[in-house]
């Protein structure tokens, strides 16, 4: 590509990215700018052209700009990848918002020409410190669950060496005092037993926590981080919501209870299928067939007992949910 030849399939290619497309000459002036550029940034291609890029971003960024010029006029520019950046655009109106750039170069005559594609990643940006917003309000009610039932342990601690103080002394009084030393040596059975019974429940806590994560949290986390599409970013992220606010919730306890012996892959569906996704919708969101959704559909009926009922799924297990 040359400088007089940006017509032709190369500006209908352009043209058709929502995607801002910016190339400058050897000293940065703009000489080409596309619609998505102007949807974006504000400015009209007759008002750019000719100006110093410099002018999209913060001076704050000047250094990170002459960088990578800097590095692929070093380079061979033909085996130069470029670089992608997250950087911060300002548009005509002043205001500044998360930009993604990807930069690439050629030479014209012997002289460098830069071109960037410019994403405007503002939403992106706002969805992951909400996903980290949410992560740390999960991991601070652990952090605070924790800490209690660490105090509670100190404090059964105490009250068990307390007795156990106690019972050495009544021993020593003799045949007077054992049927006292018999009341306690109960109470420390008891207390065994409520320690026992604690434990258990903080396990099994435990373990239905990580079992939630490890199935409504982490499939999304890693479709999130490998999704390109902002669409599919969005869609995980909506998900990711909804099962962050389910995991405390009774609707996947009561399925996953020994009433109804629901599996892992049965309560995810009926999560979905509460939502009111389509069978299709659902085994395009986890990678499986539809008559591996459709077979997971009937023993959920099965198991709610309304296989031979004409009832709405969907319906049921909303009404489900609020019982």
């Amino acid at each position: 590509m040359v400088l007089q030849d940006l017509t032709g399939p190369f500006r209908a290619i352009a043209e058709s990215t929502p995607d801002a497309v910016v190339i400058t000459d050897h000293n940065l002036n703009i000489i080409f700018w596309n619609n998505g550029a102007e949807k974006i940034f504000g400015y009209t291609a007759d008002e750019v052209i000719g100006m110093q890029s410099t002018m999209l971003s913060p001076k704050r960024y000047k250094k990170l700009v002459a960088s990578i010029t800097a590095k692929a006029r070093k380079d061979d520019i033909a085996r130069y990848p470029g670089k992608t950046s997250d950087m911060v655009g300002i548009k005509k109106n002043g205001s500044e918002f998360a930009i993604e750039v990807s930069n690439f170069f050629w030479k014209q005559e012997g002289a460098f020409c830069y071109g960037a594609i410019i994403r405007d990643i503002t939403r992106r940006k706002k969805a992951e410190m909400a996903l980290e917003e949410a992560r740390n309000v999960l991991e601070d009610r652990v952090r605070d669950r924790t800490a209690t039932l660490t105090k509670t342990n100190e404090e059964l601690r105490t009250t068990i060496a307390t007795l156990k103080r106690a019972e050495r002394e009544l021993q020593k009084k003799g045949t007077e005092l054992k049927k006292k030393t018999a009341h306690l040596e109960e109470a420390n059975i008891a207390l065994k037993v409520l320690l026992q019974k604690r434990d258990e429940d903080r396990n099994d806590m435990e373990e239905k926590i990580l079992s939630n994560v490890r199935v409504l949290i982490d499939p999304y986390l890693d479709k999130l981080k490998h999704s390109c599409r902002k669409c599919d970013r969005n869609m995980y992220i909506d998900i990711l919501d909804a099962h962050l606010k389910d995991i405390t919730a009774p609707f996947a306890k009561r399925l996953a209870s020994s009433q109804f012996n629901f599996t892992a892959s049965e309560i995810q569906i009926a999560k979905f299928i509460r939502a009111g996704k389509r069978s299709k919708e659902i085994a395009d969101l986890l990678n499986v067939s539809v008559n591996t959704v459709k077979f997971h559909r009937n023993n959920i009926r099965k198991k709610l007992g309304i296989s031979s009922s004409k009832k709405s799924l969907q319906a049921f297990l909303a009404q489900f949910e609020k019982e």
